[in-house]
């Protein structure tokens, strides 16, 4: 097993012998409690916990097998008191590992398990533990300036802080590597830039620092020139080389006085070219001016012109839907676009965070389904819903879908933002309480968990293909970000690739052989079993 992944924890039986401590007694307990109310009174502590029907992912997220894992585990009880698992006042529960382990099995672990059991028929979920390459690492992020008189006029002037840059959006074009940082506080001097790195090389020992380099130039990052980029989340890249650069406008959003001159706009930039080649900008009663965070779009091209973009705004919990050829724009509406109260707490390694943000992740079914599904989640949910492209197609701005229109589905999944669909239908996403990033096969509804790091894959956050099989992640322990807590001297910023054998939706599957058979399939780690 690769040593950067966290060993799994001692056996049930060996951690409460070591947590036994001759307190309380076990009382009587109603089997209906088990998805009510109680209390877990220890000699340390007595912290309120409940199970519910995201008691699965609980496990999973803590890396503990199974409920009884955690419960033999007081420790675990603080870090997910507030995980929205555990709670019912009332049935006390007084818990003695050593006089009454015999009440304990009778009126509680048998009802868990059988509970676990039902679960375990529902949720398939795997794991392996594919090698990666850290590519490049920032502890804090830095540019390419014209000269550094100018970056310490800008460090004077407040015009560049450095501990509210945080890299956030990744795509992959040629040898560039583009990287979004968002101008959610001020001291942002560019909000899109790149790297270069050379796919044909192997990554080095040592990850590069390299800063970044403003596109398309230095002259286009002006804030508060609305014909400049203001607000960079996210982008995409289509096939025929352009990218799709949706601007929110608003900037300094995360303070108590936004920049709301500018208007949310969606810009395509000829790759080949660096020239804008297209601005749309969002009519008022589409997005708004003063509240939209437009957070992630994915783009159906099914030839140069006939194209369809679909962008999520994370603030007013809305699915922006953009037609090239008629260059229009609107939008729709659903309840499960918007947080769920009983999932805006991401338990983490450092504690609880709180995170009540609607839509946000958003993958296309591939060209080869026509891309006839569109799929989201919010970040404060634990489900993923679909809905047919066709109906969002036909829909009239300001729609509310019908419940009919949105299919969710029945598993439950850990806390993810960015999601990002490869050439055969497998979707992407990280895993933020469990430091690891995960893949769903939307064709038979399997989980598999890719990788997992408790250092490095602290907040994976947007996703990105290559044409040669590689999947490309972003990782900004964000949670550090919200809650102003980066530690500068320490890495904080990372971009890693690993090796998936699969293109991106836009790409027919039909040309996964070719490209395999080209970059050395016989020498990759065979992923036929979770591909």
């Amino acid at each position: 097993m690769d040593t950067d992944f966290q060993q799994p924890p001692p056996p049930l039986s060996t951690r409460m012998n070591e947590r036994s401590s001759g307190t309380g007694s076990v009382s009587s307990i109603d089997p209906e409690c088990l998805s009510g109310d109680f209390e877990f009174k220890s000699n340390m502590e007595t912290v309120p916990y409940k199970v519910n029907a995201h008691c699965p992912w609980l496990c999973k997220e803590s890396g503990y097998q199974n409920i009884l894992e955690i419960i033999a585990h007081p420790a675990i009880f603080q870090r997910f008191s507030q995980s929205r698992c555990f709670s019912c006042t009332n049935h006390p529960l007084e818990i003695d590992v050593d006089s009454n382990m015999k009440n304990l099995i009778c009126f509680a672990i048998l009802p868990l398990i059988w509970t676990l059991f039902m679960f375990v028929a529902l949720v398939k979920t795997q794991s392996v533990s594919l090698p990666y390459e850290i590519l490049f690492s920032w502890k804090a992020i830095d540019y390419k300036f014209p000269n550094l008189t100018i970056r310490d006029r800008l460090l004077r002037s407040g015009e560049f802080k450095p501990e509210n840059n945080v890299i956030a959006g990744i795509k992959i074009f040629g040898n560039k590597i583009f990287l979004t940082v968002p101008r959610m506080r001020d001291g942002v001097p560019s909000t899109l830039n790149y790297v270069e790195f050379n796919r044909n090389e192997a990554a080095s020992v040592q990850p590069s620092n390299s800063p970044l380099i403003p596109y398309p130039s230095w002259e286009f990052q002006k804030v508060g020139n609305c014909s400049a980029l203001q607000f960079i989340m996210s982008m995409e890249i289509d096939q025929f080389g352009r990218m799709w650069v949706i601007d929110v406008g608003r900037v300094n959003t995360m303070t108590d006085n936004p920049d709301n001159r500018c208007p949310p706009k969606l810009l395509l930039i000829d790759l080949n070219t660096d020239k804008v080649v297209k601005v749309h900008q969002f009519p008022s009663n589409v997005v708004s001016q003063t509240s939209n965070f437009l957070n992630d779009i994915v783009v159906g091209c099914k030839n140069k012109d006939n194209c369809w973009a679909y962008i999520t705004d994370a603030a007013d919990s809305k699915l922006v839907i953009y037609n090239l050829k008629e260059d229009r724009s609107f939008f729709v509406t659903h309840e499960t676009m918007e947080p769920d109260p009983n999932a805006i707490v991401i338990p983490m390694l450092e504690g609880n965070y709180t995170f009540n943000s609607s839509i946000n992740g958003i993958a296309l079914s591939p060209i080869d389904l026509q891309f006839d599904r569109l799929y989201y989640r919010p970040l404060a949910s634990f489900r993923l819903f679909s809905v047919a492209t066709s109906v969002l197609q036909n829909a009239m701005n300001g729609k509310r879908l019908a419940d009919s229109q949105v299919t969710p589905f029945e598993r439950s999944f850990g806390h993810s933002g960015g999601l990002a669909m490869d050439a055969v239908g497998n979707m992407y996403y990280g895993l933020y309480s469990n430091n690891s990033v995960a893949h769903f096969n939307t064709r038979n509804e399997q989980e598999t968990v890719l990788i997992r790091n408790d250092e490095a894959f602290q907040w994976p956050d947007t996703f990105s293909f290559d044409n040669e099989g590689y999947l490309y992640v972003t990782t900004n322990k964000m949670q550090r970000f919200i809650t102003n807590t980066y530690d500068l001297s320490q890495q904080n910023f990372r971009v890693v690739r690993v090796y998936v054998g699969h293109q991106s939706y836009m790409y027919s599957s039909s040309t996964r052989r070719k490209n395999l058979q080209r970059f050395g399939w016989s020498n990759r780690m065979n992923l036929k079993k979770y591909t």
